[in-house]
């Protein structure tokens, strides 16, 4: 945990101590080949892919008070939920790029951001 201090008065007396909620993530995620043609020029292979990720709050988060304050998160907990889509496309032998995009499926507190884009290359040597 945390140390915590604070007050209304001078000086910075200790509240305690603040715990991090433990935290559950499941992640899953499944994808097939679409197109493979080992002796094509330029791309031999297509995957499309689709992943779930899920994170939860186990218990709910502290709250503290004391000496005329109280400290609390924003939120007691929160349950966030994101799909990424995307597609392994090899090009050769030895080289695979996969763009994808994530976007959040719940919104408030549950959601972090609005989007985001990633592009992953691979190169077999």
């Amino acid at each position: 945990g945390n140390p915590v201090y604070g007050g209304l008065s001078a000086g910075l007396p200790r509240l305690g101590t603040m715990q991090d909620a433990s935290l559950m993530y499941l992640d899953f995620s499944g994808g097939f080949w679409c197109y493979q043609n080992p002796s094509a020029a330029l791309v031999t292979a297509i995957a499309p892919v689709a992943e779930l990720h899920y994170s939860t709050t186990l218990q709910d988060e502290e709250t503290l008070s004391g000496n005329g304050i109280a400290l609390q998160t924003l939120t007691k907990r929160y349950d966030v939920l994101n799909i990424t889509l995307g597609a392994h496309i090899a090009a050769g032998d030895r080289l695979i790029v996969t763009p994808g995009v994530s976007l959040p499926l719940r919104d408030d507190d549950d959601q972090q951001f609005d989007y985001e884009a990633m592009v992953l290359a691979n190169w077999y040597f």
